[in-house]
């Protein structure tokens, strides 16, 4: 005979529910149904028309070594000293991946900040000089003329919305969303995002 306390499939339907629409709970508690991983976010910002597939999804994430190397190139010169170089973005000054070569040192920099949720993928790198790189922080605008708030878009498996349902639908939870929106909300007040959730009310009818 089972316990009485055995979470009822009805329990564990509506405690599924629950997290589906709000995320997983902040207490250290297992949710019903017995799986205690809570889901890692993969909902950021990035840039539009780019490489989604490689990289990660979490805000604030860093650039894997994949994304790494495909900056850092063998330059057509062929000399030794610039073996792994590339070219600044913003300047095309030609920037090194260490200081013991010859150049400016460069950074993989997030387009999108890490501090405001930008994610750790391909679509929201570009190669920048170490100095600017730094001074940025979580200043979008700072050292950027070629990528403008209207270029930022929600990424969500791999694919960009402008409008948060739509994520949502895909399968992107409200929290989530949230999460970003907290973190960086020019892209929704004026910029190219749209948080056109309806407003969910809870049935504890018990019907």
């Amino acid at each position: 005979m089972a316990s009485t306390l055995d979470a009822s499939p009805r329990m564990v339907a509506q405690a599924q529910q629950i997290q589906r629409l709000f995320g997983p709970s902040r207490s250290n508690a297992k949710p019903l149904g017995g799986d205690s991983r809570a889901p890692v976010q993969r909902v950021c910002y990035s840039i539009a028309d780019g490489d989604h597939t490689t990289g990660s999804e979490v805000p604030g994430a860093g650039f894997n070594q994949d994304i790494a190397d495909g900056y850092y190139q063998q330059q057509a010169e062929g000399h030794a000293e610039f073996n792994e170089a590339d070219h600044d973005e913003e300047t095309n000054a030609l920037v090194v991946r260490t200081r013991q070569l010859q150049g400016v040192l460069g950074n993989i920099d997030h387009i999108v900040p890490a501090a405001l949720g930008g994610g750790g993928l391909e679509s929201n790198s570009r190669m920048l000089n170490a100095g600017s790189n730094n001074a940025r922080s979580n200043n979008f605008n700072l050292h950027n003329n070629n990528h403008p708030l209207g270029h930022v878009r929600l990424i969500h498996n791999q694919n960009e919305y402008t409008h948060a349902l739509a994520a949502r639908q895909a399968g992107a939870t409200d929290p989530q969303i949230d999460n970003l929106i907290n973190l960086w909300g020019a892209p929704w007040n004026g910029g190219p995002l749209h948080d056109n959730r309806p407003v969910v009310a809870m049935d504890d009818s018990g019907d």
